[in-house]
């Protein structure tokens, strides 16, 4: 989406407008906080010639990466956490010997 505003010479706030949403809201939309309707894929489409499910497998995909990214993150530092606690119990078991 991103690129397409950028590519078109559209500004955040002017594709707001054509969507009837708030620039706020459209951020979100591209930055992938918030999943595209069917409405405003249809809208899109129109704007940009483009078929509108493309606008609804790019929000998807983008959903999916930022999800990956965050449960990555949570297991990396569980991992940590856990390895920290070994980490105590080995310390605790090579004081006492």
């Amino acid at each position: 989406m991103i690129f397409l505003r950028e590519t078109n010479n559209y500004s955040s706030k002017i594709l707001a407008r054509k969507l009837r949403i708030t620039a706020d809201l459209y951020r979100a939309i591209e930055e992938g906080k918030v999943l595209i309707t069917h409405e405003q894929a249809k809208q899109l489409g129109a704007v940009y010639n483009v078929n509108p499910l493309y606008f609804h497998a790019a929000s998807r995909q983008l959903d999916i990466s930022l999800t990956n990214k965050t449960i990555i993150r949570i297991l990396k530092f569980k991992i940590d956490s856990l390895q920290e606690g070994l980490n105590r119990i080995a310390s605790t078991l090579n004081a006492q010997q």
